[in-house]
């Protein structure tokens, strides 16, 4: 069964979804065979379903698994999911302009969210670096254990202020996918033996002075 076919099993009996997007691992193209499908699905006003003003929240998680497959989807209200853009969030920025090969359903709404979104360049250079912060945090505390959530922490530090980047540059992120963006640093990052933090903080470092230029 193909990954739509799965999505939509998955979300039969969800109310009102206005808008899905594929995200994560098979957007920036660095997924393997451990790789789950990612996505977001957004639920019209006036639901009932429990949301919360994170972009991201456990109890709001589906997760469906058929056939050797496994999906995770993040539910969000049309709420939640404007506070989460209007407070410069980079996920919710990534949702917003993700290509339209990994868009399932309502691209039409999501140009006109495109269309009103406004750029808070203070705003989003904060939350990065929060973000940014929060990964490499989780990375330092398990750096010794080498294994693959540690270097997928540093990993996601790293993209965050790539992405912040182009998105200060030109109102959106318009690469996913690159060598430079993604892929280049993601092998690098899954095939060092070291994983020195010394090494890899200067490089994050750096990334970071980009986005305060």
């Amino acid at each position: 069964m193909m990954s739509y076919d799965l999505f939509a099993a998955a979300t039969v009996h969800l109310p009102f979804m206005l808008w899905a997007v594929r995200v994560g691992s098979r957007v920036y193209g660095t997924a393997d065979a451990e790789s789950d499908h990612d996505y977001v699905a957004v639920l019209c006003s006036g639901t009932g379903y429990k949301d919360s003003d994170q972009i991201r929240k456990d109890s709001d998680l589906i997760r469906y698994a058929s056939g050797g497959e496994h999906l995770d989807i993040m539910v969000r209200t049309q709420e939640a999911f404007q506070s989460s853009l209007d407070n410069q969030n980079v996920f919710a920025i990534e949702c917003l302009w993700t290509p339209a090969e990994h868009i399932l359903q309502g691209s039409d709404v999501l140009s006109g969210l495109r269309a009103r979104w406004r750029l808070n360049p203070s705003l989003l250079r904060q939350q990065a670096t929060e973000k940014s912060n929060s990964d490499y945090g989780h990375y330092l505390k398990t750096c010794g254990d080498r294994d693959r959530k540690t270097r997928k922490h540093l990993w996601h530090s790293l993209r965050v202020p790539m992405f912040a980047a182009q998105v200060l540059q030109y109102g959106r992120i318009t690469d996913y996918t690159s060598p430079g963006v993604a892929c280049s640093l993601y092998d690098d990052i899954m095939t060092d033996p070291n994983l020195d933090p010394t090494h890899w903080g200067q490089i994050r470092q750096d990334l970071l002075s980009r986005i305060y230029c």
